[in-house]
């Protein structure tokens, strides 16, 4: 859409703060939105409580020239109030609410911090005047254009409890009325922040974290938008080894020895006793016995260069390896003992020395219990390695680094979602052609999705584009399908098997009785039967909430016609 740019376009949802790699290649953590409020255009979620009010989604066009501002609907109950409000916990602070509002039924809004008394202030839509402001507020009221004006609120909050309202009035501070069940105002844009004036309006949906646009560490290239799975670090104090949390046999750490990859001198030398050569730090932590773990670290080399990784379950069962941080080579081959099985591991160099080194395993028999990083080189009691971001995960693959320090920290999924007035003044339902380029984490086949179409019930009605195995279960690199009402419509794709962190770009056309998908600049599907599904959004590195990609998307583009095969080869090489 004109004047937009692509994360303007997204629902994004992610609930915790995450990690990513910033454009200086420093590993850095997504910042909680200024914006305090969710669903901050969709006054009709269930996260607004509408009391004697109901709201109409998507009925004008908001301030920034979409159809996505909602009519605020007062009953008929007499004498009462006609709210739209939303519980929030504050800090003792000054917060700044502000609201997007047009008159229609109504003229007049007041805005409210109910259990911040006199935090109140009362606005004239129709004529951009301002009424009455509570004693322990002030207020402002800017036209915005068409109609809209931009209403705003300061007040000093205490901590706690604390909600803000939004109510039609009959007239300045009339806040009580009986309702004649008409169209009161057009509202869009709700923002409350910790400042004393508003600042430029964020979006928020369902979370209050960021979309994650991620680079390569070493090369600072950007490599697109990060999506990936709900994860928890198991491990504490996961950059502090320092702490009593890690338990250290025949060696010593110094904290805060050299610059870490997140750009802070926050990384510690591990430094193995004279004439040891197991010097570790380990720590405990409580296991499941079938579960697949992946256990990471950053290391760097100083005067010693080999490191090891390890966990055990305090008996015969044990997953190990080693690197050389000088080359981040494995050095000694990774090994199970006991029933554990399925061993593997990465390197990946992120810049300034330094390696995120990774050993996977399945915990086949017997629960795991502890996990320790090794200095391997025959230690003299003052030298040794560089360590930083200790990370111990339940899946078969490293995922972005999640700091911890007292307890372990859960990052909460990404879901990105197209949809609505972002969706449908672009997207043709009867012919079309996606193309997609991206990549994963890690290799294998099962399936992720890249870009899915969907309506808005389910995957029953889906243009389906994803990343993994294909038709059947076969390997493959993309496997796109067509499915109406349940039944698959063109089964396309299966072309070759896919590596970790490599970029693939493929192509899905699609027009009655006509499909075909295309990858690679060659490789060619095609399918000249079915119908082509009513769908109202499109998920981007997730399927309806689930198969998340754990991985970038770098590139998207839709055209609204049924390009020819010639044309998706082409835009695939």
């Amino acid at each position: 859409m004109a004047g937009r740019t692509f994360d303007q376009l997204i629902d994004f949802t992610r609930t915790s703060a995450a990690t990513f790699v910033n454009s200086s290649g420093n590993i850095a953590s997504t910042a909680q939105s200024r914006n305090l409020l969710t669903f901050t255009q969709q006054f009709d979620n269930a996260a607004w409580t509408k009391t004697r009010s109901t709201i109409t989604a998507n009925t004008t066009t908001a301030p920034d020239g979409t159809s996505t501002a909602d009519t605020l609907n007062e009953d008929s109950t007499a004498s009462s109030t006609h709210p739209v409000s939303v519980a929030v916990t504050l800090a003792a602070a000054a917060h700044t609410l502000s609201l997007y509002v047009k008159a229609s039924g109504r003229s007049w809004v007041q805005l409210n911090l109910l259990s911040t008394a006199n935090a109140f202030a009362n606005f004239n839509v129709a004529t951009g005047a301002l009424g009455t402001v509570g004693s322990a507020a002030t207020a402002t009221i800017t036209s915005v254009g068409n109609g809209w004006y931009r209403c705003t609120m300061t007040a000093t909050t205490g901590a706690g409890a604390n909600t803000v309202a939004i109510y039609p009035t009959s007239a300045d501070n009339t806040v009580s009325f009986t309702g004649t069940g008409i169209a009161s105002l057009f509202i869009w844009g709700a923002q409350l922040e910790q400042a004393s004036a508003a600042t430029d309006y964020t979006r928020n949906v369902g979370g209050l974290f960021p979309p994650r646009f991620d680079y390569d560490p070493v090369t600072r290239a950007p490599r697109g938008l990060l999506i990936e799975e709900q994860r928890t670090n198991l491990l504490t104090y996961s950059e502090q080894f320092d702490n009593a949390a890690w338990t250290k046999s025949s060696a010593t750490v110094t904290a805060n020895a050299t610059v870490a990859p997140d750009g802070t001198t926050t990384a510690d030398r591990l430094i193995p006793a004279a004439a040891s050569v197991d010097g570790r730090a380990a720590q405990t932590f409580t296991g499941s016995a079938g579960a697949t773990y992946t256990l990471t670290v950053f290391g760097k080399a100083d005067a010693f260069n080999n490191i090891r990784l390890y966990s055990d379950d305090g008996a015969t069962n044990l997953a190990s390896v080693s690197y050389n941080l000088a080359t981040g080579a494995v050095s000694t081959a990774a090994n199970v003992g006991g029933t554990w099985t399925a061993v593997s591991t990465t390197s990946a160099a992120v810049g300034n020395g330094w390696y995120r080194l990774s050993l996977t395993w399945t915990a086949t028999g017997a629960a795991p219990t502890r996990a320790a990083i090794w200095c391997r080189d025959t230690g003299d009691g003052t030298s040794g390695i560089f360590i930083w971001g200790a990370q111990l995960e339940a899946g078969a693959f490293a995922t972005s680094y999640i700091p911890t320090v007292a307890s372990q920290v859960t990052r909460a999924a990404d879901v990105a979602t197209i949809t609505g007035a972002n969706f449908t003044p672009w997207y043709n339902q009867s012919a079309g052609t996606f193309v997609v380029e991206g990549s994963r984490l890690h290799g294998g086949n099962s399936y992720a999705a890249l870009a899915v179409a969907r309506a808005a019930g389910g995957i029953t009605e889906r243009i389906d584009m994803g990343l993994g195995s294909g038709q059947g279960g076969s390997a493959g690199v993309f496997r796109d399908d067509v499915v109406v009402g349940g039944v698959n419509q063109a089964a396309l794709g299966d072309f070759a098997a896919f590596a970790a962190n490599t970029p693939y770009r493929g192509a899905l056309a699609y027009a009655a009785n006509d499909f075909a998908s295309a990858t690679s600049g060659a490789n060619l599907a095609t399918d000249a039967s079915g119908t082509v599904p009513t769908v109202a959004l499109l998920d981007l590195g997730n399927r309806n909430s689930g198969n998340f990609l754990n991985g970038h998307i770098r590139r998207l583009t839709f055209y609204p016609s049924r390009l020819s095969n010639a044309q998706l080869q082409a835009l695939t090489a």
